[in-house]
């Protein structure tokens, strides 16, 4: 083989593992909204805005006649891993690793949902909503030798899936009720590795992809009855292929590049009781087919030599994963105190990577735990207004024996990782075109001795107030 293509074919296989540096699950477990993120991020059994869309579409039927919400949930993460095992020979000849055992830059994601529904007859509800719903990445800044000098490398991983959903919900009965989400889903993904030389090690790599899916979607249930609702929300698998006109390859220029994002499949179930005065009680387990992300390959034309001298070929090199399906348990708890409920929870988040392709960008291949905290307000009856705070973290140590061998020499080295994730959480909930509650009715006046007893006034017709999916007068909000 002609050792300029064999070379190129060399520096491929290592650009085909970018992805493998952050396999930690791409899904991100403290989303959404700020009336569930308070307890735990608890909601397929009892949710019943248009956040439901997010959670399980069944919940839409929780709208009277129509509702808008609006979430802010700034994140704040960073990671302590081993990007790189590089030697650096500092001006008094000492050696050194410095890209071994060393916390990311703190990064900062504005997440956000925004939804609305709206009820079009007695049976059906539609919604749309707007959110990012999986990502992953961070940024390291270390040093590498420039000849004689120690100068900086900015290593860079940034992936983010933003869904566009529409949503129906039907009532199958006064307790049952289906949804359905259709995702149009989209995916952005950026590798940048930075090297003052040109070629030099830490290799330079430069990525900027983007892609979309119409296959997503997500199909739900909810069931209440007296003190008790239940649902359960399955999530379709989508492969999303994100391709780039040209890019920097470990050094190498390419062109035509393209690779696929697996979001796996989601199975979950939820419960809510409330059987207690002003408290309420939640659980939500959710199991992911994490394995659905097992091999898949980054493809494009390598480009060698200066035009027009230049070697292009065809390559298709494979990504290894194996990730491993986790569960995510979710338990919450509210008490209202006056106008105001207090909330808590708290969320296990099961190991989907493995200390072989231990992931610098990522969760790290352990089980994570997350403690939440929060609080609703209802100003009216048709406005309410939540606040929650969520802390996540998970730590490990990664063995030099677990790595080595594992022929894949941009995955993170043997270290000490750890995630330290905060987010805050800010939503506010509008429903519209609900009657309001009618006040109380004056008692009457004790009929004069003698005289005749004073018939209350019939009841209003039922027809004369908005019916509530649940066929109440007014659509019960979970404060």
């Amino acid at each position: 083989m002609n050792p300029v293509v064999r070379t190129l074919l060399s520096c491929l296989a290592c650009a085909a593992l970018p992805t493998t540096a952050f396999a930690a699950g791409y899904d991100t477990p403290v989303l959404y909204s700020a009336r569930h993120m308070g307890m735990g991020g608890t909601a397929i059994g009892y949710v019943d805005d248009p956040s439901s869309i997010f959670h399980n579409p069944a919940g839409l039927e929780g709208v009277a006649r129509g509702a808008v919400l609006a979430n802010l949930s700034p994140i704040m993460a960073k990671i302590h891993g081993s990007p790189s095992d590089h030697v650096v020979t500092g001006a008094d000849g000492k050696t050194s690793r410095p890209g071994l055992n060393i916390w990311s830059e703190t990064a900062i994601s504005p997440a956000f949902l925004v939804a609305a529904g709206y009820r079009l007859i007695d049976r059906v509800a539609v919604g749309f909503s707007v959110y990012p719903v999986a990502s992953a990445g961070g940024r390291y800044t270390y040093a590498t030798n420039k000849g004689k000098e120690v100068v900086e490398v900015s290593d860079y991983t940034r992936l983010v899936f933003i869904d566009y959903a529409p949503a129906v919900s039907v009532r199958l009965s006064s307790d049952l009720s289906l949804g359905l989400a259709w995702r149009y889903s989209t995916a952005q993904f950026q590798r940048k590795r930075s090297n003052p030389d040109a070629i030099g090690t830490p290799s330079n790599v430069d990525l900027d992809m983007k892609g979309s899916n119409l296959e997503g979607f997500r199909l739900g249930l909810q069931w209440r009855h007296k003190d008790f609702s239940a649902g359960a929300v399955y999530r379709a698998r989508t492969d999303t292929e994100v391709t780039t006109d040209s890019g920097m390859l470990e050094n190498t220029k390419g062109k035509n590049i393209k690779y696929a994002f697996v979001l796996p499949a989601k199975f979950g179930f939820g419960f809510q009781y409330r059987g207690v005065t002003d408290l309420r009680l939640a659980f939500d387990a959710e199991y992911t087919q994490q394995s659905d992300n097992d091999s898949t390959a980054l493809a494009g034309t390598g480009v060698a030599g200066e035009a027009p001298n230049t070697v292009e070929f065809p390559v298709s090199v494979p990504n290894i994963s194996k990730w491993n399906d986790n569960f995510t348990l979710r338990f919450g708890a509210a008490y209202k105190l006056g106008g105001v409920e207090a909330r808590a929870g708290y969320l296990l988040d099961g190991a989907a990577s493995q200390p072989k392709y231990v992931s610098a960008f990522g969760t790290p291949p352990t089980e994570t735990h997350s403690f939440t905290i929060g609080a609703g307000y209802q100003v009216s009856d048709s406005l309410d207004v939540s606040l929650a705070g969520a802390y996540r973290t998970g730590k490990t140590t990664v063995r030099e024996d677990e790595v080595k061998g594992n022929g894949c020499p941009f995955c993170g080295k043997a270290g000490e990782y750890e995630i330290a994730v905060y987010g805050g959480y800010l939503d506010v909930c509008w429903r519209f075109g609900q009657a309001a509650k009618a006040p109380a009715a004056a008692p009457l006046p004790a009929p004069a001795a003698g005289a005749p007893a004073v018939d209350a006034a019939p009841a209003a017709s039922p027809r004369a107030i908005a019916r509530s999916p649940r066929g109440s007068s007014a659509a019960p909000i979970n404060l």
